[in-house]
């Protein structure tokens, strides 16, 4: 499922100017960390220390400390604090994303949950 690529582009390079800054793992993030063995708590602290836009969605290379290793994982495996300049912005492109990819899934419930959070955009010219 590729995201609209210049849509995400854009984000990404709003966001590489605050580059490092805080976020925390989604469960998403806490279950692909527990199937390999590592522990993540839903309330550490993490760093997005780099992003690149790889296969159609924003990759973030965030880590917990400098002595850890680096995890990889999508934008939208992670938590933006209330207090990110983009964190409207970013949780927007979050809710659009795993709302296209549940479709794309078949998960029709999980779908329509998702829709209620999409923010529909206001004015014309948006026909995406």
């Amino acid at each position: 499922m590729r995201d609209s690529e210049q849509q995400a582009l854009a984000l990404m390079e709003k966001m590489s100017v605050g580059v490092p800054f805080t976020v925390y793992p989604d469960e998403e993030l806490l279950r692909l960390a527990r199937a390999k063995g590592e522990f993540l708590s839903a309330n550490q602290t993490m760093t997005v220390e780099d992003m690149i836009y790889e296969e159609g969605e924003i990759v973030c290379a965030i880590q917990k400390s400098s002595e850890d290793p680096l995890y990889l994982c999508s934008v939208t495996d992670l938590i933006i604090p209330d207090d990110h300049p983009l964190v409207s912005e970013i949780r927007d492109y979050q809710n659009e994303r795993k709302y296209r990819l549940a479709l794309a899934e078949g998960k029709k419930g999980r779908a329509k949950r998702l829709a209620r959070k999409v923010k529909k955009k206001k004015g014309f010219g948006n026909l995406s």
